[in-house]
């Protein structure tokens, strides 16, 4: 399941996100907000260890907020949830899948630190969650 996420000034209401925010990517110096898509995991286990990771938690704070806890805790979740990563042979840039909830857990931290991109590029903006 995919989340919207729409990081935006604090004078734009929520219900006017959609409207107002530029894809990420296609943002200006102009833009009033940018928005991006996370493709989530959900797994109980790795809920309650990572709360932070979910949108009940990120929805509604401030843009500096998140990027002050959620870069940490995603490199939390990496050095944990990935220490049984083997490289492949020959290859030192690739890494192998051990199974396919890893592979999603790591599309779910890519898009999340890009979130965390966008929060440090605005810190004084808000976060609105859409799923």
């Amino acid at each position: 399941m995919s989340i919207a996420y729409y990081v935006l000034r604090k004078d734009i209401p929520a219900d006017c996100a959609y409207d107002v925010c530029d894809d990420i990517g296609y943002e200006t110096e102009y833009s009033r907000g940018v928005r991006l898509d996370v493709t989530y995991l959900y797994d109980d286990d790795i809920q309650a260890k990572y709360p932070e990771l979910y949108a009940d938690w990120l929805d509604g704070k401030t843009a500096g907020e998140v990027a002050k806890t959620l870069h940490s805790v995603i490199l939390r979740a990496r050095a944990k949830e990935f220490r049984d990563y083997q490289p492949l042979h020959g290859n030192e840039h690739k890494w192998l899948d051990r199974d396919d909830r890893m592979r999603r857990l790591n599309i779910m931290l890519n898009g999340l630190s890009r979130l965390v991109m966008v929060c440090t590029n605005h810190p004084d903006w808000r976060i609105v969650a859409e799923s």
